[in-house]
């Protein structure tokens, strides 16, 4: 599998969430990491709809590898996560 370097631009901590920017090491005009990746679009207020499939990735507490867990929405919750760092980054 090919690796590819990366720049963490923010880091949320309290929420477990990163944004993290991808370099192409080749600087082509056709970026190969993003070739078949779909990407995300955010609707303002809107959650997902129940039943609907999702992918989730990320490194689980106690973990040391990459986890991957696909499944589907069977609940929506809400919380406020105006608290540290992030909060001085939502709207």
């Amino acid at each position: 599998a090919r690796r590819w370097r990366g720049k963490v631009v923010v880091c949320a901590h309290d929420i477990d969430l990163a944004l993290v920017e991808v370099h192409e090491e080749d600087g082509g005009a056709e970026s190969t990491f993003w070739r078949e990746i779909e990407p995300v679009t955010w609707d303002e207020g809107l959650a997902p709809n129940l039943q609907s499939q999702v992918s989730v990735v990320g490194y689980p507490t106690g973990g040391d590898t990459i986890s991957v867990t696909q499944g589907v929405v069977s609940r929506i919750d809400c919380k406020n996560y105006r608290t540290g760092y992030t909060g001085q980054h939502n709207p």
